[in-house]
């Protein structure tokens, strides 16, 4: 599952779920929340290891 939450109004920005994860999947995630909503001034991640 990958989602992406705004900090300040917890507004759920992108939600997918998948079978697997890929870092292409992050790529597009990431690209569809910056072409909908813009840039974020920063941006947080969860470093799965």
């Amino acid at each position: 599952m990958i989602t992406s939450l705004d900090d300040y109004s917890r507004f759920l920005l992108y939600a997918k779920l998948l079978e697997q994860e890929s870092s292409w999947a992050h790529i597009e995630s990431s690209a569809s929340i910056i072409l909908t909503y813009g840039c974020p001034y920063s941006y947080y991640t969860q470093r799965l290891k």
